[in-house]
């Protein structure tokens, strides 16, 4: 979850995307939406259905249940009192939790340890987590952190228990969560037998159906990579068709300044440092 600080940020990125289908989408005859926050962003729907507004309170309800298990800005939220007991004995989790726990602990050793969601130590030392921090950690204080950062540092076991194996273990799925609360509105509206919509929370979004009868794809207009570029700067059009789900991050929007120096998001869970790079930004368009 996200620092409430960057909502506006992310509304920018928001604004855009719809910008993208009206703009350069197919005229609509009629649209409905609905829209709050949630995960220190904001979520917006918008479908050809009226039937839309009628769910507004079950979406809310499904996104606050979502972040009492996943949000680490919560003290309360499952992922917080896991995080925050300092034990190796196995801890039973919910089934959420395991499954995607499960799912990173998969891409962790597919990637070689360059994505890794035991990094929230990290990632609170370097001021991305819930607190301020008054100065950058040095070198004797990133190798300590990285002495609980690892695939390996955590396992899954049977009956829905997660155990840390080392005490410091801290997982923040952040990463991956929004995606997954996309997907879980996505399916919650299928079963409502809304058919045309788009569903987007903070960047990550899922499209269903068609924007009209007579278009198959829905055009979006994705920001142009730099900190100071405006609502309709966009630096390029992407083609979703039903079903298909995009996802953009980059390292221009959400940074800490520090010594005279701007640090990314991003970090590198091998070096424990935020990740130098030229690539500003990257989307991915999968099937969820």
């Amino acid at each position: 979850m996200e620092k409430p600080k960057l909502a506006i940020k992310q509304l920018l990125f928001v604004i855009l995307i719809f910008l993208g289908i009206y703009l350069y989408g197919p005229k609509q005859t009629s649209m409905f939406s609905v829209s709050g926050q949630t995960m220190g962003t904001h979520y917006v729907i918008k479908s050809d259905s009226q039937n839309i507004e009628t769910f507004s309170s079950e979406i809310d309800n499904i996104l606050i249940n979502f972040n009492q298990i996943f949000s680490t800005y919560i003290e309360s939220s499952e992922i917080s009192r896991w995080n925050n007991t300092l034990t190796t004995s196995p801890q039973v989790v919910s089934e959420s939790l395991y499954a995607l726990a499960d799912q990173a602990k998969a891409y962790c050793n597919a990637s070689e340890g360059y994505y890794d969601v035991s990094i929230q130590g990290l990632v609170n030392a370097w001021g991305f987590g819930p607190k301020k921090i008054s100065s950058t950690p040095n070198d004797s204080e990133i190798e300590r952190l990285l002495q609980s950062v690892g695939c390996d540092k955590f396992e899954l076991l049977e009956r829905s228990q997660l155990r840390k194996k080392h005490t410091d273990v801290q997982l923040d799925f952040s990463s991956i969560a929004k995606g997954l609360a996309v997907d879980q509105v996505y399916q919650f509206l299928h079963s409502k037998g809304v058919s045309n919509f788009i569903v987007e929370i903070g960047g990550e979004l899922r499209v269903s159906g068609r924007p009209s009868e007579s278009r198959k794809y829905y055009k979006l207009g994705i920001n142009r990579p730099d900190e100071n570029s405006s609502a309709t700067d966009i630096a390029e059009i992407l083609l979703l068709e039903n079903g298909q789900a995009l996802a953009t991050s980059g390292n221009y929007r959400n940074m800490i300044e520090n010594d005279g120096l701007k640090w990314a998001h991003i970090l590198n869970p091998l070096s424990g440092k935020p990740q130098r790079s030229d690539v500003l930004s990257a989307s991915i368009i999968a099937s969820n």
